[in-house]
């Protein structure tokens, strides 16, 4: 099984008249990075989230947000009387004044004091105790946490179709470069016969160590076989590392950088039509798996 490092999760509940909103998010990452955000006075259970999610998350920037909005309603409001009565003095010594200069004020009614900022002040008619939703935040969180794994999962099976598909494509154009090494040998060796017959035919004297070593450093560079075998190598250990089911993405990273690697010194080397055409083809699959194989754990 391949996974995905992108995944999402959420959910959404009441507990103890307060609306909760728990998110957990993933995207690409080169390790493991979990970042949350939580209210003030969650810490504890902040941390434990993080340490659950690092017990079964390799790689991927994670973000874990919880949110909570408690349900104000009209039995949750009641008269700052303290407030009330500093605002009723002071209203007082105002009237007073108002009265030696001669100004005459409106009657206040009741409606203009619940205007006053700070008379009607928000209260919780029953305490938030957090051991009563502790247990709700646990359940509702290993719920996000299953269904953001099984995001991961499903993409990562769509993900692992991919990558396996890409291989064979590779193997394909192996399985032609084979063939086509095959004639190329052939072709190599004849004219490799031919140039030798023009330079003995034109010179008299010949130092027949120095032909040889420059035969030998012709085939050498000329010879692909050992690129083409480690390639042939490299497809078997990218196919088990895909089916192993472990967390495979950063040695898959490093074994498509070989295959790069090996696929240019092909190219470089080539001096063939055909075969260089299967090269560049091998590497605009290369550079295709290479930007899937960015998204495995």
């Amino acid at each position: 099984m391949v996974n995905s490092m992108t995944g999402f999760a959420s959910l959404e509940w009441i507990s103890e008249d307060v609306n909760y909103s728990l998110e957990l998010k993933s995207v690409n990452g080169r390790g493991l990075d979990i970042r949350s955000r939580f209210p003030e006075g969650f810490d504890a259970l902040e941390a434990q989230f993080k340490s659950n999610l690092a017990g079964v998350l390799n790689r991927g920037n994670i973000s874990l947000n919880l949110r909570k909005d408690s349900k104000k309603t009209d039995e949750s409001f009641q008269i700052n009387r303290n407030f009330l009565k500093s605002v009723l003095i002071s209203q007082e010594v105002i009237q007073k004044e108002a009265e030696n200069r001669g100004i005459s004020l409106a009657a206040s009614k009741a409606s203009d004091y619940l205007k006053i900022k700070g008379v009607l002040e928000y209260v919780n008619l029953e305490e938030l105790v957090f051991e009563k939703v502790t247990e709700s935040l646990l359940t509702n969180f290993n719920k996000v946490l299953a269904n953001f794994l099984e995001s991961r999962a499903l993409e990562g099976a769509e993900l692992k179709n991919i990558l396996l598909k890409n291989i064979e494509l590779i193997s394909g154009l192996l399985k032609k470069i084979d063939k086509i090494l095959i004639k190329r040998q052939v072709h190599l060796g004849v004219r490799f016969k031919n140039n030798l017959s023009k330079i003995i035919e034109n010179v008299d004297q010949i130092d027949k160590d120095r032909v040889a070593q420059e035969l030998a450093l012709l085939t050498v560079k000329s010879d692909v076989s050992e690129e083409v075998d480690r390639l042939h190598s490299h497809v078997k250990s990218a196919k088990n590392l895909i089916n192993s089911g472990l967390p495979s993405g950063r040695k898959l990273d490093f074994l498509l950088q070989e295959f790069n690697r090996e696929t240019n010194t092909l190219c470089s080397k080539a001096n063939n039509i055909g075969l260089t055409e299967i090269g560049l083809d091998l590497k605009v699959v290369i550079d295709q798996l290479r930007e899937q194989v960015q998204n495995v754990e």
